[in-house]
């Protein structure tokens, strides 16, 4: 599904919750990777590729799959956030790995211009080391809601809005917050 190769594996197994039980309805994906790092969540947006949607088992599988290593998550899964795993394929092989899902944690609030006025369509971005996990578009009256999201601390950004409005810097928040306020302001360059 992710990937077509001679010799393609698969990657297959369960997605299962913190008392063990089969998670119904998760979208599972998976991204090649050639770094060493395991992003805690599947990154947001910039993902290209199929995906497997649990039954009720919990059940998934992955393939074709071109040997190398992985990265195995939850992706846009309504109100589940799964940690990743990074899965080492050989060529031709099957790879059994199990993805823990938690109740997904938000980050909510309200965007404001300078003028303290709301703004919409304005794009609202959580990060963790460095990768996007979660993106939102401003609501009328400037809501927003960032998810999924599990537990810890996130960067919150957005992205520069008519060539000179962003947040001036990035404003640390704990999954799970709610009514947090940003307000933009005129930047100059990129942020």
């Amino acid at each position: 599904m992710c990937s077509s190769d001679l010799g393609a594996g698969t990657i297959r197994g369960r997605v299962l919750d913190a008392a063990n039980q089969p998670v119904a309805g998760a979208a599972v994906a998976c991204i090649a990777t050639t770094g060493p790092d395991t992003p805690a969540v599947f990154p947001s947006g910039n993902f290209r590729g199929d995906t497997f949607t649990t039954g009720s088992d919990g059940r998934y599988e992955l393939t074709p799959l071109a040997a190398g290593a992985w990265i195995v998550g939850l992706h846009q899964t309504e109100g589940w956030a799964g940690r990743c795993v990074r899965v080492e394929l050989a060529a031709g092989a099957t790879a059994e790995t199990d993805v823990r899902a938690e109740r997904e944690l938000a980050i909510s609030g309200r965007l404001f211009g300078p003028e303290g006025n709301s703004m919409s369509a304005f794009e609202v971005r959580a990060e963790h080391a460095g990768t996007i996990v979660a993106t939102a578009i401003t609501e009328p009256g400037g809501s927003f809601r960032l998810a999924p999201l599990l537990p810890g601390d996130y960067d919150v950004t957005t992205e520069l809005c008519n060539s000179n409005l962003a947040l001036p810097k990035a404003m640390r928040v704990a999954a799970g917050t709610s009514g947090i306020t940003l307000r933009v302001a005129e930047v100059t360059g990129s942020v």
